[in-house]
């Protein structure tokens, strides 16, 4: 659930949840997604 709000809310900022930094440019993956939620990761 929370990558699908992550998602949403960066592609309503502008910010293509393709584009991923700290994770593998995986094709059809949304790398962005996963590195915004690194930081939350522990939490689950």
């Amino acid at each position: 659930m929370l990558y699908v709000m992550v998602e949403m809310a960066l592609v309503k900022a502008g910010i293509d949840p393709y584009m991923g930094i700290l994770h593998a440019d995986e094709y059809q993956k949304i790398t962005m997604v996963y590195d915004c939620i690194e930081p939350y990761r522990p939490w689950g």
